[in-house]
């Protein structure tokens, strides 16, 4: 965690961010995919296995938001969505040296991970991540793709979700984390949907958007009434000429763009 001097009587106020991505096991047939967070190990940490979410303290010439932005801005990463989150205050929240912290959560939505998988596809070239790598890097499981280092971390690594590493307690991110998977969980109709956009390539077909919904909701979509919801947002438009062509025996689909 990256921390100032700070007097112990007072509490710290920490920018934690949670940023999401989709990553699918075949952009072309869209099977299959999995929701990403990104985790850090910080410089200061004594245990290399324990990962947190990537935070700064409240800069004095800055509001919470604009800490946020600056830390994916240098980690280099490419957000569709950026909103904040209820703050968390439980009492066993604290640094590595005892300090109370108070978090002020952001929510980061990220397309990029699928455009660059997209692009891969469309090119008839293998994306990897390192989970996927034919290296076979037992270190690197559940890790979606490691990016590059930034201040006061010394790894920056995508993860399943769903298999999560193992968190530094004292932070308190586990729950923070659980929080945003139910509040994802929760929403309907064309709420979950706006959100699945967000999780999407600038374009898409109607299959990559409802499995991104499945895996939000953690529950099955019937395909009409989901297209139904789709096509009720004001976020996109339908792509002119012919429908991508994809494996199985349906027509061919028709093709989005986001606005």
């Amino acid at each position: 965690m990256n921390t100032q001097h700070t007097p112990h009587n007072t509490v710290l106020p920490m920018v934690d961010v949670i940023s999401l991505a989709v990553k699918f096991k075949s952009a072309k047939e869209a099977k299959d995919a999995r929701l990403l967070v990104l985790l850090a190990i910080p410089e200061n940490s004594t245990n290399e296995d324990c990962w947190v979410l990537p935070n700064r303290c409240l800069g004095d010439k800055q509001t919470a938001k604009q800490t946020a932005q600056a830390l994916l801005n240098e980690a280099g990463i490419k957000y569709n969505s950026l909103a904040v989150l209820p703050h968390f205050s439980a009492p066993n929240k604290s640094t590595a040296d005892g300090q109370r912290v108070l978090s002020l959560p952001y929510l980061c939505l990220t397309g990029d991970m699928a455009a660059q998988q997209y692009q891969a596809a469309s090119q008839q070239l293998e994306w990897f991540g390192s989970d996927d790598s034919p290296t076979g890097n037992p270190s690197q499981t559940n890790t979606a793709i490691a990016i590059k280092k930034i201040k006061g971390f010394n790894q920056l690594a995508w993860h399943d979700i769903s298999k999560l590493p193992s968190l530094e307690k004292s932070y308190g991110h586990d729950e923070i984390i659980q929080s945003i998977i139910n509040t994802l969980a929760e929403r309907r109709g064309v709420e979950l949907v706006e959100t699945a956009l967000h999780l999407l390539p600038k374009e898409f077909i109607v299959r990559n958007a409802r499995l991104v919904c499945e895996i939000l909701s953690e529950r099955k979509h019937e395909f009409t009434v989901f297209k139904r919801y789709l096509e009720k947002t004001d976020k996109i438009i339908v792509i002119d000429g012919e429908p991508e062509k994809t494996k199985g025996k349906g027509r061919p689909a028709k093709r989005y763009r986001k606005l």
